[in-house]
Formats: C-alpha cells, sequence, structure tokens
C-alpha cells in the first residue's frame, strides 16, 4: 500500500465472524463447513484466514485449518466436496477411521447440527435400505410341475 493506514478486517475481505466467534478453533469443525456451505466464507477469504495462521495472527484448530486448506485450493464448491470425500475415504482405508467410529461421530455431529443450525441429516453412514424400501425376495416357484 503506498499510504501508512492500516488494513481493515473488512479491507482484507474477511469475514467478521471469524474474528467474533470460535469457529476456527471449536472442537468439531462444524461451524467453518457451514459457513463455507452457506457462501460465508469464499476461496479468497479462506486463503487470507489461512495466510494469518500462518503469520500466527490467528489460532486454529487442525480440522479447521485442514477444511480451509482444501477449500482454498479447490476450483469450486463441487471439487471441494469430492476432495473432501476423498479424505474420509482416506481416513477409512488407513483404519482411522472404521463404521462404528463413524456412526458415532455422524451421531454427535447430527446432534450439534439440530442444535446449532436446527438442520436434521440422514446418516449416509447406515447401511439399511434406503427410503424405507426393503428389497423383495423372489417367491420360490414349483419346478415340479407334478
Amino acid at each position: 500500500m503506498t499510504n501508512n493506514k492500516e488494513e481493515t478486517d473488512s479491507d482484507m475481505g474477511i469475514p467478521p465472524f471469524v474474528f467474533t466467534s470460535n469457529v476456527l478453533v471449536e472442537k468439531e469443525p462444524i461451524g467453518i463447513l457451514h459457513a463455507i456451505n452457506q457462501g460465508v466464507i469464499s476461496r479468497f477469504n479462506a486463503w487470507q484466514i489461512l495466510r494469518l495462521i500462518h503469520d500466527e495472527e490467528l489460532k486454529c484448530g487442525l480440522p479447521q485449518y485442514g477444511i480451509m486448506t482444501v477449500f482454498s485450493l479447490s476450483k469450486d464448491i463441487e471439487q471441494f466436496r469430492k476432495l473432501y470425500d476423498q479424505g474420509c475415504d482416506m481416513l477409512r482405508h488407513e483404519g482411522i477411521i472404521d463404521d462404528e467410529i463413524e456412526k458415532k461421530l455422524f451421531e454427535e455431529l447430527s446432534q450439534t447440527l439440530k442444535k446449532k443450525a436446527k438442520v436434521s441429516v440422514k446418516n449416509p453412514v447406515d447401511k439399511s435400505s434406503k427410503n424405507g424400501k426393503t428389497k423383495k425376495k423372489p417367491l420360490p416357484t414349483n419346478k415340479n410341475k407334478n
């Protein structure tokens, strides 16, 4: 900058909630995912926030840091979702999470979403039949027609 005016948060394009809430350091990264999903944080905002973290001006939880890094490098929200899912698949493949752990974590996530965002979600880990439909077994046929 050519003048000596200090940059404000809004000049840097960083959402003010980053400084007025614990969205970066809360236990679950739900807040940051919700902000990204609602469009409150743009890819550029994520990059700016990461820059402040690297400069040690902000503290951040590791899950939130990872999410913002992937989001800032994604070309759009769809690519972010695919990369996020790939990360989850990698954790499954490496045995870091399994179905039982994932179900427990999803239940905790679901409860938090209901409280914070008033959102109800279906458990994608649940292996039960979809849409309440059960697969019908074919009726046995009588091969002996005597």
